[in-house]
């Protein structure tokens, strides 16, 4: 096979060219619908956030070579403050900060072998989705779900605004260091109590929910006597990077509603985006001087945006029809592709995000835009990479860049390691030792490619119910059911990847029995290429071609397993000399228990001949697994 980055280059060229992995409307096809909360851009990746991605990949290639029609879109949460004080420190636009990182990010994505259908990409910074959010506030007015109201907000007596709470460190802010204290100001709010019985009731609908998160959504949601704990949702923010309120203040008409056909509201570019009062902008004379749409009078544009929430509370609908000009999105699309079939993010989503999301997706079931409920299925929450001890973060230093990893050690190794790491709901220490191990693994997949190929007989089908070697096969067929069951069983690749590495050490054995046989070899070949492509695509689609199948691999049926193959009637156990694999025998169960029987087989074997020939000091057995000869 070639060099692993060539390899890597040309499949991600050849899924881009081809348009591999977009997908279509089609009710004929049973759908599958996986989303990983999408990033924010922050600038660059870290493997601390690659888990969530390759996680939901792995997902979204297992799924449609099962057969499914397979939606697996990519976005970005791109408004909100970090990115404002990152460009306010760099001296440029947040909107050019904004696309810088999208740029960069995508290239990681893409470097990174993810089966994303770019052609669904979105960025909520783009007038093209927020006009849409800008539609529904006035929806949610018209509804009276949305008013105004007084609430307290953190005021920075040093640079006279408002701060968020995550800029607000020990009742000092961050920037200036002064005090900050509470101050009552007139706010937007989305009346989500209105929701809360609905949103308490139709916990039971999620069963396929961790039961962690349901907890913490019962605590957010109601206090133990049983009154609605939860606020409604304040979704002001006075600062600058975020989409504008649709809303105009007339001294004769009140609050009135811009009307739809003079929306989007733009955010206006080269605001002044300093720190301090008024907000940005309520500084720029010509953003809020306007006419009342009702009386035609002189009025004033609202000069607060939106909570970045707002934008994450159905961006999955958008997914669904992201290219649509004239609704948020066509009820026909949604309703085939909804509920979202796997969500994929981490736990400190549990309660903000998800919450917000089941309420806003509700008001939209009541307004007729979607069929379904609840909008996301099935939730999986993964843990956090460490290293040193630590979650990592860019703040605290202890950041490892896929980029490096890649250059180091390819795409493939990267993301199998990623997955073998330990269950995927649990954290997890980085250890780049771990990395090193996959990559002798992955090099034993490609020599026992590379020794076999020539070998492959792509008409085993026809000859392999007539083999003699009917242990092996189970072994095959062994490996195909524990895969496919650690891929279904709550997302466990990393015991599919053990099952993956007992197999390819048996393959190695089978490949040096002197009555090895072709169809035998060209079965186990041919789905372990299979088997290894949702972890290991770059490498499963080299391997694919080289064996003479024209198609890519991505849409290869996912093999089923012979069940009369599974039954454990007998049992590969292992011989060791001096601590060192040397051959494989098959045994029966009974047989297997017994260490005279296991030593007999083994003085007879071909491969062990050294056995007769040197002087045995003490054998080390393990009933049914492994024989261990000291000589």
């Amino acid at each position: 096979m070639k060099n692993a980055r060539e390899t890597e280059k040309k499949w991600q060229k050849f899924w881009e060219k081809n348009q591999t992995f977009k997908a279509s409307f089609d009710p004929e096809k049973k759908k599958y619908y996986v989303v990983e909360m999408y990033p924010y851009p922050s600038g660059e990746l870290h493997m601390g956030h690659v888990r969530n991605y390759i996680l939901g990949d792995v997902v979204a290639r297992y799924k449609r070579m099962k057969g499914f029609n397979v939606l697996h879109p990519i976005g970005w949460d791109a408004f909100g403050l970090p990115t404002e004080n990152a460009a306010f420190s760099r001296g440029i636009e947040p909107v050019v900060w904004n696309a810088s990182c999208v740029e960069s990010m995508t290239k990681q994505f893409k470097s990174l072998g993810l089966s994303y259908d770019w052609d669904r990409v979105l960025d909520t910074s783009d007038s093209d989705y927020y006009r849409w959010v800008q539609w529904f506030l006035t929806r949610f007015w018209e509804k009276g779900l949305l008013y105004k109201g007084q609430a307290n907000v953190n005021w920075c007596t040093g640079c006279n605004t408002v701060l968020a709470n995550e800029q607000v460190e020990d009742e000092h802010c961050e920037r200036c260091g002064s005090r900050v204290v509470e101050k009552t100001m007139s706010q937007w709010f989305l009346k989500i109590t209105e929701y809360a019985e609905r949103l308490w009731d139709d916990l039971e609908l999620l069963t396929e929910w961790p039961a962690r998160v349901i907890a913490m959504q019962k605590h957010w949601l109601k206090n133990n006597d049983g009154s609605l704990k939860i606020r409604d949702w304040c979704i002001s923010r006075q600062r600058y990077w975020g989409a504008p309120i649709p809303f105009v203040v007339c001294e004769e008409c009140g609050v009135q509603p811009v009307p739809d056909d003079q929306l989007p509201i733009l955010l206006p570019l080269g605001a002044d985006i300093s720190p301090g009062w008024p907000p940005p902008l309520a500084r720029i004379e010509s953003f809020v001087k306007t006419t009342c749409p009702k009386c035609g009078e002189s009025a004033e544009m609202t000069t607060d945006t939106t909570d970045t929430f707002v934008f994450s509370a159905w961006y999955f609908l958008r997914f669904t029809d992201s290219h649509n000009q004239e609704m948020p999105f066509d009820s026909k699309m949604a309703n085939y592709w909804m509920p979202v079939d796997q969500y994929v993010g981490g736990i400190e989503h549990a309660t903000v995000h998800l919450i917000y999301a089941r309420f806003f997706h509700k008001v939209l079931h009541d307004m007729g835009l979607v069929d379904c409920p609840e909008p996301f299925k099935k939730l999986f929450t993964q843990g956090m990479i460490c290293k040193d001890g630590k979650k990592m973060s860019k703040s605290k230093g202890n950041v490892i860049s896929p980029d490096e990893m890649i250059e180091q050690f390819g795409t493939d190794v990267t993301r199998v390691y990623v997955m073998f790491m330990g269950p995927p709901e649990m954290d997890v220490e980085w250890n780049e030792q771990g990395v090193k191990g996959i990559s002798r693994f992955l090099g034993r997949v490609i020599k026992f490619y590379d020794s076999s190929v020539n070998l492959f007989d792509s008409n085993w089908r026809e000859t392999v119910l007539q083999a003699s070697n009917v242990s092996f096969r189970r072994v095959t067929h062994r490996a195909i059911k524990k895969v496919t069951e650690s891929i279904e069983e709550n997302l466990h690749f990393h015991t599919a990847i053990s099952a993956l590495m007992e197999w390819v050490t048996a393959l190695e054995s089978y490949l040096e029995e002197p009555r090895r046989e072709t169809s035998v070899i060209s079965e186990a070949l041919e789905m372990m290429t299979i088997l290894i492509s949702p972890f290991a695509p770059h490498m499963a689609e080299e391997m694919w071609e080289g064996l003479g199948f024209v198609d890519s691999i991505s849409f290869q049926k996912w093999p089923a397993w012979s069940e009369s193959l599974c039954e454990q009637t007998s049992v590969t156990l292992i011989v060791q000399i001096n601590g060192k694999m040397k051959a494989s025998i098959e045994l029966s169960k009974e047989d297997s228990m017994n260490q005279a029987s296991v030593e007999q087989l083994a003085t007879e074997n071909p491969k062990l001949s050294e056995l007769k020939e040197k002087t045995v000091i003490r054998t080390v057995f393990v009933p049914g697994r492994i024989i261990n000869f000291v000589i």
